[in-house]
């Protein structure tokens, strides 16, 4: 006969024991799970922290190049205001020459044929002469124009550039990409 101790405890069966000791184990692998997780949400935390900075960094310089832009879009402007009050001045000043002329030529003058055709001459001459040197006038003008859209161009070039450097070195968003395309299409 098997006698019982005095203390009446009761001893923990093997099946128990074999259970707190699995428990036991799953907590430590859990415990170790979480350790090396801990790892890759690091590294992830890092990835998003880089990804958030590419995106401030983008952002703020597309808002640089669109106030620089605004300000080179206002001084051409006022460039064309400038070329074109100039222009409104000369045909004034033409239509009045014009309109006076008339009125202050008015002489008598008996003129042979040979003299009337010279002085025919001289005014188609002075004519062409006018005609030519509005027409290097506008050239000069649509030059000026050709040469700044080249200048607006090429900033805008650069710029995209810069952005889509930006956008492939540390940010996959799709907002980056819609504002790329957006501005891209600006330029066409």
């Amino acid at each position: 006969m098997i006698k019982r101790s005095k203390n009446r405890e009761e001893k923990p069966d093997f099946d128990d024991i074999v259970n707190d000791i699995e428990l036991e184990v799953e907590t430590q692998q859990v415990e170790h799970d979480i350790a090396n997780r801990l790892l890759e949400l690091k590294q992830l935390s890092s990835a998003i922290d880089k990804a958030t900075t590419a995106v401030i960094n983008t952002k703020l310089t597309l808002e640089s190049a669109i106030r620089q832009t605004n300000r080179e879009e206002g001084k051409l402007g006022e460039a064309v205001l400038k070329i074109s009050n100039k222009v409104d001045s000369i045909n004034q000043h033409m239509d009045k020459v014009m309109g006076n002329a008339p009125t202050k030529l008015k002489v008598s003058v008996n003129v042979n044929d040979a003299d009337w055709q010279k002085i025919q001459e001289l005014f188609a001459k002075e004519r062409q002469w006018m005609t030519s040197q509005m027409q290097m006038h506008i050239r000069e003008v649509n030059s000026m124009f050709a040469d700044e859209r080249k200048k607006v161009r090429e900033r805008y070039r650069n710029m995209m550039a810069a952005i889509s450097v930006t956008m492939h070195s540390g940010s996959s968003g799709s907002s980056l990409r819609l504002v790329f395309f957006w501005l891209q299409e600006g330029l066409e």
